[in-house]
């Protein structure tokens, strides 16, 4: 069984606009569905679907949000392989079951 996660997320913040990538890095293949939610001064929604190959560690999207006190990025994943998680980024509140 698979137990590392397919996505993860980095983040560089300056202070007053943060960067997130969503990195995928699967140790098997597999298609990998996945929302991200991002708010800031303004709010984006992002869903995509792709397939993964086992051991490459590659970029899928990189999103940018300006902001004055706060900002969360909220990234939902389902893998092929049977794992949900929910990862966050920035000030959010973690109330998901899921979530790490």
């Amino acid at each position: 069984m698979n137990t590392t996660k397919a996505l993860s997320m980095e983040v560089s913040d300056s202070g007053n606009e943060a960067e997130i990538e969503i990195i995928a890095n699967s140790g098997i293949a597999q298609s990998v569905e996945y929302e991200i939610e991002i708010t800031g001064q303004s709010r984006a929604v992002h869903k995509g679907r792709t397939d993964l190959a086992a051991g490459s560690t590659h970029t899928l999207s990189r999103f940018r949000v300006s902001y004055a006190d706060e900002w969360c990025a909220r990234l939902s994943v389902k893998e092929q392989a049977g794992s949900e998680y929910v990862l966050f980024a920035g000030t959010c509140e973690q109330t998901d079951p899921v979530s790490n």
